[in-house]
């Protein structure tokens, strides 16, 4: 693996899908790739998507959501789609204006939320983007009480919930922008959230390195 950023479940098959972003794109250019791998901890398939490029465009995938049979990942400034039976791509949505997404989640009508971190010390680089399954796009909430915003899902409720690196605020939001609750997690510098279905958030540091 390289840079393995972040892991989807694919219940249909029992895998856990691995998206490495790969090379930096000044060293080796759309060199990410996805790796399939067994709850066991061995590899299913090393390189699923990526093992060859043909016309493939993965550049530096980040975050990733797996809903309707397909495999969502953020890469740079675009969002890209792929089937989950064959790996073959499906779509691709660039969003203009956007430096780099981190993470993702994806609705069930195929709504999509994006973070963008931005760079300390610069709220109106702190945002989270909406994206309709029709590809339209639009800044759903700048700056605080985003702070530098990483991981994004949903609760059983639909809300979104964001954890800043900036901070550590948890933050549940409507799906329209609406701040819900703040809660605080014990460390700032936060990377990846799970919101299990009894509600509880578990909350990984990248920072500090606790969870």
């Amino acid at each position: 693996f390289r840079f393995s950023e972040s892991l989807s479940y694919d219940a249909d098959r029992d895998l856990i899908v691995s998206v490495n972003a790969g090379m930096a794109q000044d060293v080796v250019p759309n060199d990410g790739y996805v790796s399939l791998i067994n709850p066991d901890g061995t590899v299913h398939t090393l390189k699923w998507i990526g093992v060859n490029r043909n016309g493939l465009t993965l550049n530096h995938p980040l975050g990733s959501h797996i809903t309707n049979g397909l495999l969502y990942v953020a890469d740079i400034d675009t969002v890209r789609s792929f089937d989950m039976k064959t790996g073959e791509p499906k779509g691709h949505i660039p969003v203009s204006g956007v430096t780099r997404f981190n993470d993702l989640e994806v609705a069930r009508d195929g709504t999509i939320y994006a973070t963008v971190t931005g760079v300390a010390n610069d709220p109106a680089s702190w945002k989270v983007y909406k994206i309709t399954p029709q590809g339209q796009s639009a800044v759903l909430i700048t700056g605080a009480p985003l702070n530098m915003p990483n991981g994004v899902t949903f609760d059983a409720k639909g809300n979104l919930v964001v954890v800043n690196v900036g901070s550590n605020d948890v933050l549940t939001l409507t799906p329209e922008g609406k701040l819900v609750t703040t809660e605080q997690a014990v460390d700032p510098g936060n990377d990846g959230i799970v919101v299990a279905a009894d509600g509880t958030k578990y909350v990984s540091s990248v920072r500090q390195g606790t969870i």
